[in-house]
């Protein structure tokens, strides 16, 4: 079988056991527009899901956030300004903005995974710092 011929397949497959799927492989489609450039593999589910089967109630801090920004739970469909807004937050508390965490290659849900020369937040603390000293940009 064809790639184009498994991938339809295979869609149809996912859309009819999974009916929330059409909305997160949408969302990635429009994600992947928001932020071009990257290699293939950096589009999964993963950017804003816990497991790589993005599932409705396994969201990670970054989906969090933007399922936050969507008034009553309206985050099924997203526009590329809906991650935007989230640009210069840091959703996984680890002193660097989400676009920082993305464009430098680091995981915008895991406070362990951060932009070299960024030191994380003290437990409690505020943003944290680069390796001049100058306040990370978090905001």
């Amino acid at each position: 079988m064809s790639r184009a011929g498994l991938l339809i397949v295979s869609s149809f497959i996912l859309f009819s056991v999974c009916p929330g799927a059409e909305a997160t492989v949408q969302n990635l489609m429009t994600f992947k527009k928001a932020y071009p450039g990257k290699d293939a593999k950096a589009y999964s589910c993963k950017v804003c899901h816990q497991g790589a089967m993005g599932k409705a109630d396994d969201l990670n801090v970054y989906g969090l956030s933007l399922k936050a920004t969507k008034p009553g739970g309206a985050a099924k469909i997203l526009a590329e300004a809906d991650f935007h807004l989230l640009d210069q937050e840091d959703a996984d508390q680890d002193g660097a903005a989400n676009l920082m965490e993305w464009e430098q290659g680091t995981d915008l849900a895991d406070p362990a995974s951060h932009p070299e020369g960024v030191t994380p937040p003290a437990a409690g603390g505020a943003a944290g710092t680069d390796t001049a000293g100058t306040p990370a940009q978090s905001e």
